[in-house]
């Protein structure tokens, strides 16, 4: 996963895919914009919007009489649903995103308070834990140059990754085992 500084907003988005992949501001902001439109579209004519890897916008509908206790012509919602609208995050990204991490005092990362009360930046924060399940790791044993660091692969390694063409794939293995996969 890339953890570089991540845009933190739609302006920022634009600016940066635009750089990254080499195209005009203008373009990546209309294609931007287009797609936007759509999600509104599907919305106002009340049709869930599926966002590929991410999940679906949708509309929720509860009766009105037991939102509002406290008004007092209860009657006005006699007849009515609330209407509100939702987003369900899909499985795959709630496997990749819902889990224990290491507690940094941090209630949520929307609160500008919250960050400043912590004296760090939102985008720190994985660093941060990072570095603790590091140490943590170190502590029962890992090799510290195993973790994380993908671009960083001992030597050794190096050398059995290039003479990896030379290996036979899964299918010759089997028929050595003399184990047809076929079947």
């Amino acid at each position: 996963m890339d953890h570089r500084q991540s845009a933190g907003s739609t302006s920022q988005a634009i600016r940066d895919i635009a750089a990254e992949n080499d195209l005009s501001h203008d373009l990546v902001k209309l294609v931007v914009d287009c797609y936007t439109q759509k999600i509104l579209d599907c919305i106002e004519n009340e049709i869930p919007f599926s966002m590929k890897g991410f999940g679906k916008f949708y509309f929720a509908y509860r009766g009105g009489r037991h939102l509002l206790q406290q008004v007092k012509n209860k009657e006005y919602f006699d007849g009515k649903v609330h209407r509100s609208l939702k987003f369900q995050v899909s499985s795959t990204i709630k496997d990749r995103v819902n889990n224990w991490v290491h507690d940094l005092g941090l209630k949520d990362n929307v609160d500008k308070k919250e960050m400043m009360r912590l004296a760090i930046k939102p985008d720190e924060i994985h660093k941060i834990r990072r570095a603790k399940v590091l140490e943590e790791q170190q502590q029962i044993g890992f090799r510290p140059d195993l973790l994380f660091d993908e671009d960083d692969i001992p030597t050794a390694d190096k050398s059995a990754l290039n003479n990896l063409d030379n290996a036979p794939t899964v299918n010759e293995m089997m028929q050595r085992l003399g184990i047809d996969i076929d079947d």
